[in-house]
């Protein structure tokens, strides 16, 4: 399958690139991202790759497609890996996305999932990481 994608150029069929992407999974991360940048880093694809690197629990994967990204899509990503480690317990991706840069409002929505599927760890990192952030913008408009 990789080896038909890659024959037909960046520009072969969508099911063609889809297969090439399931058979990427379980080749590696160098693949797997050149694959996806190959096609510029497609929102649907992209997102189904990292969502299935959380549930692996593959930090390098996650972290290899969201610095090869870039971007404004990449803090688009961070947050829905965010709220993807955080509903699934897994409190070293999380860390990683919130030290990537998550969005107040994606700690938020990460920070409900978390207490909905009762992971404890993560719940108190999102909110001390929401707690700073608060902290954080009082410092500043008390300053200006």
């Amino acid at each position: 399958r990789l080896a038909s994608f890659w024959a037909e150029g960046p520009n072969g069929s969508h099911w063609q690139y889809t297969d090439a992407l399931v058979e990427a999974m379980g080749s590696g991360t160098a693949v797997l991202v050149a694959l996806l940048r190959a096609r510029g880093f497609p929102a649907t694809e992209t997102s189904v790759v990292l969502r299935l690197a959380v549930i692996q629990n593959n930090a390098n994967t996650i972290n290899a497609v969201l610095h090869t990204a870039g971007g404004a899509r990449m803090h688009e990503h961070v947050g829905e890996v965010l709220v993807d480690a955080a509903s699934q317990g897994k409190t070293a991706i999380a860390q990683d996305m919130l030290q990537a840069g998550a969005t107040q409002d994606r700690i938020r929505e990460a920070l409900a999932r978390a207490q909905a599927a009762g992971h404890e760890e993560v719940l108190q990192l999102l909110a001390g990481r929401l707690l700073q952030l608060v902290r954080i913008g009082k410092q500043h408009w008390s300053a200006v």
